[in-house]
């Protein structure tokens, strides 16, 4: 086993708030932990970004594609020129949701893909760590909280990549559609609507804040549990 003194974190384990500097700092070092973890599946990311987005775009396309139905195409019928345009429209929102169910599927297998390659790649990376450490480390830092490590942590980076990060995604995505979407069809009324949606970022800001500390609160007791129950 190599042995090293470089085990020490940034960061106290038993304090909930940290310093602004030191969080600039974790989140530093967590975004380029990310970035390498993410480096050698970058063609399978543009092509879901590129599948998201198409199934984004294909659900977002039917509300508008209803409105279109309605204007252009009942008016002719009530005229007795036909339902050309409004069958036209219908198999056009069929259309779009079978795009939409086929990407949904497809970015749901390739994500599920991704996700579990990261976790092999982070849990083969925490175990070496784990093993390279020296014995004056295992001496201080109770085998409870290691394999609290190895299980509780990373099993909440795999629910963020489950159902986290499809979530955030099409959330996102959803937004930002639905919004352009008002602009297009009546831009007085969109801007209306989008008012309150700097109040809903100040909101999502305090409330990222506030849960970082209940989950580090959360992650703290649950090691302790960890190595009470393991000393015993």
């Amino acid at each position: 086993m190599t042995t090293t003194t470089d085990w020490r974190g940034v960061a106290s384990e038993n304090k909930d708030d940290l310093p602004e500097k030191v969080s600039l700092l974790l989140r530093t070092r967590s975004r380029k932990l990310l970035t390498d973890l993410l480096s050698p599946h970058r063609k399978a990311i543009a092509l879901l970004s590129a599948v998201i987005v198409c199934s984004s775009g294909a659900g977002l396309a039917i509300p508008y594609l209803v409105k279109v139905g309605i204007d252009s195409g009942i008016p002719p019928m009530a005229r007795g020129e036909g339902s050309g345009t409004l069958l036209t429209v219908i198999a056009v929102i069929l259309a779009a949701a079978v795009t939409q169910a086929l990407t949904r599927q497809a970015f749901l297998k390739m994500s599920g893909r991704i996700g579990q390659d990261i976790l092999l790649e982070l849990r083969r990376r925490v175990f070496d760590h784990f093993q390279r450490l020296s014995l004056s480390f295992h001496e201080k830092y109770t085998s409870g909280r290691v394999i609290s490590r190895l299980t509780s942590d990373i099993e909440a980076i795999a629910e963020l990549l489950q159902s986290g990060f499809d979530g955030l995604v099409t959330a996102v995505l959803t937004m930002f559609g639905t919004a352009a979407l008002l602009l297009i069809l009546d831009v007085h009324l969109g801007l209306v609507a989008l008012v309150p949606l700097p109040i809903l970022l100040l909101f999502t800001r305090w409330f990222r804040r506030q849960s970082a500390l209940t989950y580090r609160r959360t992650r703290r007791r649950s090691r302790w549990s960890s190595s009470t129950s393991w000393s015993r």
